[in-house]
């Protein structure tokens, strides 16, 4: 068992019960059913076999914990997955918003030899282009916050979008309105009554409306 490989359906499930964890969420099978698109029978009998497999341990409440095989499984997935959003984006150019998911896809075929080229060619990037770090550590990012707890006049660049749970329309929404990792943006109203910031950005002077959902995808740096 020391030196077994996981498949592509345990990897997506360590590298979401690592992201979730990352950002200090409660991991549950119902936020893995949820974010993962499948039944909750599906995520059950998965977790079960990945228990039986010492890639997690559940703990009391049903809370979800990975173990130190399934933390070194989902480090080795976030850090491929996060080297090919890179060449993606900068490399290729794709849109910021269809990256995510071609990466999945990617991420699974890429050999060890080619991390290595990949690595070397990113090797001056700390951040993947949605803002994660490469290294899947989370060392240097203590002053990100959520723009949920952002005040009016706060003055902020975006630093993180927090994309594994989001659709591709919302990522399209932010690209188009430039609300990408480095952007700085200033807070013009927080309404609690509606659940709306009403943002400005630097480049423009573009004043965009912003709800909760939206806002909770956004981790920013005050300036």
């Amino acid at each position: 068992m020391e030196n077994q490989q996981p498949t592509p359906t345990i990897e997506d499930y360590l590298s979401l019960i690592f992201s979730i964890a990352f950002d200090n969420e409660k991991i549950t099978g119902a936020k893995l059913a949820e974010y993962l698109g499948v039944s909750a029978p599906t995520v059950t009998a998965t977790l079960q076999r990945m228990e039986r497999d010492d890639w997690i341990a559940v703990a009391d409440k049903k809370q979800i914990n990975l173990t130190n095989k399934g933390r070194s499984a989902a480090l080795a997935v976030v850090q491929r997955h996060n080297l090919v959003e890179c060449l993606l984006y900068e490399t290729l150019g794709m849109p910021l918003s269809s990256i995510h998911d071609e990466a999945h896809r990617i991420e699974h075929a890429i050999s060890a030899e080619t991390q290595t080229y990949l690595s070397d060619k990113f090797s001056d990037a700390a951040f993947s282009p949605f803002g994660m770090p490469i290294n899947g550590q989370n060392t240097g990012i203590s002053n990100w916050k959520p723009l949920l707890s952002a005040n009016t006049a706060d003055k902020l660049i975006i630093r993180r979008i927090i994309h594994y749970h989001c659709t591709r329309e919302a990522l399209q929404f932010l690209e188009n309105n430039r609300l990408l990792p480095g952007e700085p943006i200033q807070v013009i109203e927080h309404h609690d009554f509606n659940q709306t910031f009403t943002i400005q950005t630097e480049h423009d002077q573009q004043e965009i409306s912003v709800g909760y959902p939206i806002a909770r995808m956004i981790q920013v740096e005050k300036k």
